[in-house]
């Protein structure tokens, strides 16, 4: 099991990393020999198929001709990773097949045009030159039994790029072929013809010297851009404070320019550390060994594996534990919050303080307070928020001047409207009655008047407070009947779905069959959850067996699950040749890029972890990640 988890999450990580490297850096790693072509089309198979069959399609002109071949596989079949929403990129295809007929590869070149279907017609009449009329002639057949089946647009498109290539003898229907299409899409091509014509010509581009006067002189002082003491300053932005534009606009300047002063400009932006093999002033401004140099030193800084967040998951897998367990997911949490600082790191000792006990709670408690008087780069917001987060653990005595802290926060602004409810909540229920109403009274006033609709009225409701804050709660709910309705309060949620889950007596989907089994699994008895065991197996593997199927339900109704369909979750989602890279980080793959705090299921994942490989596994999984992480960091 953690062989597993650790080759996703290495594989996970490499495709992050590549993805981060900019095509243009791709490309001139090749151009400039930095990688060879086997290394670059390595490298590609670890990014999403989209981003691979944009760079091929693009740069396919800085691969050799003997890798076409290798190319051609690498976007002509889905990749490790890929998962079932891959297709074939015609352009891409056509390009390589392009590429193949002029280095003499034919019959490689006929095959990948084969293999196109809107793109067929066009990718023959682009290879036609390079093929002799036999080739030609000998594929022409084929390609036309092939039209009656396509799409009009595509069979219009198809026929005029055969028409220079068919005989004489069928050229008349050939063209008659076209001009049945034409009739029913004519009017969206003249549409496009005209749209073409009536473009206005490009205005006149005013000179890099001027504008760059302009933007560090004012436009009053713009000549001062030719002294020397305006040129000293133009060396200083290149060097320190140029980028984006304004770095395109300096290489602009340095092109224009001749002599010593060219070299200066040049050596100023060598030494700026921005990334300038984009610029169309890069192979014209440095020598090739100071191009050389320049994409070593761009691409080294890409080689580090990506460092991801594994916080959120060491919480909340120390959350799903407790005794020994706990206290070694707690240690592998704090030894990576320790090495934080500001905002995460106080964040992370208080809640580590929430999860321990005994002596180790009270040294947490300590740290947290101790940082929220002498952190650095905190706002009043962080500390009140890590006092709200000790309260419930200290003695209502010291409770109670912490309380004050957090009560005044609230009544002067610094906390949000949609946090007040909730740091005033924090507050012990024996430490409201031990603070008189001169102290409690301007923050709740403030938090229920700028706030009421984000407080938590059930929860407040069943608090045990003094007479005059219950008062001055139920006088906000009568005074505004809506602000006690919202996610905590019973009223306000629909009722449950029936148990069938909406099937109306009729035949129920596997995912609807999962969901009411997890609506009714905890009234059962054990005998009547081992009975519907096979049956809960079988609707999980037909949800499985599904193309393009979002795991939610799965990781909805896990809890509730028996073991034989666990298995079957992990035996089919945890395969090596099942495994999906994620391509956006709320992908709604069950093992998509666990560690993250933004992934959509990563608790179902540790949950899953669990009930297979018991806490142990879940340990090892932590010790995995951190190890990761500090190979990340060296």
């Amino acid at each position: 099991m953690l062989q597993q988890l650790r080759a996703r999450e290495i594989a996970e990580r490499a495709s992050w990393a590549e993805r981060a490297i900019p095509f243009s850096l791709r490309a001139r790693a090749l151009e400039f020999g930095l990688w060879g072509a086997e290394e670059a089309i390595e490298r590609l198979r670890c990014v999403d198929f989209g981003s691979r069959h944009t760079f091929v399609l693009h740069h396919l002109g800085v691969f050799p001709d003997a890798s076409l071949g290798a190319v051609l596989a690498l976007i002509g079949r889905p990749q490790i990773g890929d998962g079932s929403g891959w297709f074939v990129d015609e352009g891409a295809v056509a390009a390589v097949a392009v590429r193949l007929a002029r280095a003499g590869q034919h019959d490689a070149a006929l095959d990948a045009i084969r293999a196109l279907s809107a793109r067929r017609g066009e990718a023959l009449r682009s290879c036609a030159s390079y093929l002799s009329a036999a080739e030609i002639a000998r594929a022409l057949p084929e390609f036309e039994t092939w039209i009656p089946g396509a799409k009009p647009v595509v069979a219009l498109l198809a026929w005029c790029d055969l028409l220079p290539l068919v005989p004489d003898r069928d050229r008349e229907r050939a063209r008659g072929e076209i001009v049945r299409l034409r009739a029913a899409l004519g009017g969206r091509m003249a549409q496009a013809a005209m749209a073409a014509e009536e473009r206005g010509a490009t205005p006149p581009i005013e000179a890099a010297e001027s504008r760059l006067g302009r933007l560090l002189f004012g436009p009053k002082h713009a000549a001062a851009i030719v002294t020397d003491r305006g040129f000293g300053r133009v060396l200083d932005f290149a060097e320190h404070h140029a980028a984006g534009d304004e770095l395109a606009l300096v290489m602009e300047l340095a092109r224009t320019l001749q002599g010593e002063r060219r070299a200066r400009l040049a050596r100023a932006l060598l030494q700026s550390g921005e990334e300038l093999y984009d610029s169309p002033g890069f192979a014209e401004l440095f020598s090739p060994e100071e191009q050389r140099e320049h994409l070593r030193a761009a691409l080294a800084r890409y080689e580090r594996p990506v460092s991801v967040e594994i916080l959120y998951t060491l919480e909340r897998a120390a959350q799903l534990t407790d005794g020994a367990p706990r206290g070694v997911l707690l240690s592998l949490y704090l030894d990576v919050v320790r090495a934080r600082a500001g905002r995460v790191r106080l964040r992370g000792i208080f809640t580590a303080a929430t999860l321990a006990e005994g002596d180790q709670r009270a040294a947490l408690i300590e740290e947290t307070l101790a940082a929220v008087e002498g952190g650095d780069n905190l706002d009043e917001e962080d500390r009140v928020e890590a006092i709200a987060a000790v309260l419930p653990l200290v003695p209502a005595e010291r409770a109670a001047p912490l309380a004050g802290r957090v009560l005044d926060a609230v009544a002067e602004g610094h906390i949000g409207r949609t946090q007040a409810g909730d740091r005033l909540m924090a507050i012990p229920d024996p430490v409201w009655a031990m603070l008189p109403a001169s102290r409690w009274e301007p923050g709740l006033r403030w938090a229920l008047e700028e706030g009421a609709e984000f407080f938590e009225w059930t929860s407040w409701m069943q608090k045990t407070l003094p007479r005059e804050v219950r008062a001055m709660l139920e006088a906000q709910v009568e005074a505004a009947p809506g602000a006690g309705a919202g996610a905590g309060d019973p009223a306000a949620c629909p009722s449950d779905a029936p148990a069938d889950g909406g099937g109306g007596g009729g035949e129920l989907s596997p995912d609807e069959r999962l969901r009411g089994w997890a609506r009714v699994a905890v009234s059962l008895s054990e005998a009547e959850r081992v009975a519907s065991a096979s049956e809960i197996e079988a609707a999980v593997r037909a949800i499985l067996a599904l193309v393009d199927v979002e795991d939610g339900v799965l990781c909805d109704t896990l809890a509730s699950l028996p073991d034989a369909a666990l298995r079957a979750i992990w035996s089919v989602r945890a395969r090596a040749d099942a495994w999906q890279r994620t391509i956006d980080i709320s992908d709604p793959a069950l093992f998509a890029y666990l560690p993250s705090e933004h992934y959509l299921h990563a608790e179902a994942v540790l949950q899953l972890i669990l009930r297979l490989g018991g806490a142990s596994a879940l340990c090892d999984f932590a010790r995995m990640l951190v190890g990761l992480q500090h190979e990340s960091a060296a």
